[in-house]
């Protein structure tokens, strides 16, 4: 391959890196403060990568806990179908651009350590939505053999 044929190829590609860099940037600084669970949806049944049976639906709203993030730690606490969740641990936030159709968009996925791994949807998921979002959703990630698939609903305070 060519020294020229390279650079092109970096250039091209630079876009895209920088793109997601901000974007994930945006992300964090977004997600850091307080937050309260205002909803959460338990869904039970048969879920897997390519299965999704639901058998129960559990919906539950009010004020069902808190998230308060910060640069480097997380501490939350809520109630779901009447088991507290309750921890203080390190997070990551990672940003990808997926497929919708025709063009690439932006997705993100939230690591609790030892507790949960949620994609997250700031706002109504368009452009720059996470730039200094007040909503957000945290959906589980469905995993071979689970039996529940959570969704969750935050407001920024």
């Amino acid at each position: 391959m060519s020294n020229s044929f390279k650079l092109l190829l970096g250039i091209l590609a630079l876009p895209l890196l920088v793109s997601c860099n901000r974007n994930q940037i945006q992300a964090e600084n977004s997600l850091e403060g307080n937050w309260t669970v205002v909803a959460i949806n338990s869904y039970y049944g048969d879920f897997g990568p390519n299965t999704f049976n639901v058998e129960e639906t559990i919906e539950e709203s009010g004020s069902l806990g808190t998230f308060n993030f910060t640069e480097e730690r997380l501490t939350f606490s809520f109630t779901r179908n009447d088991t507290l969740f309750a921890a203080s641990t390190p997070w990551t936030l990672s940003a990808d651009k997926v497929r919708e159709g025709f063009f690439r968009v932006p997705a993100f996925a939230l690591s609790i350590e030892n507790s949960f791994d949620f994609d997250v949807q700031f706002e109504n998921e368009t452009k720059n939505a996470e730039r200094d979002a007040d909503n957000v959703r945290f959906v589980s990630n469905l995993e071979e053999d689970s039996a529940v698939y959570i969704e969750m609903s935050l407001e920024k305070n």
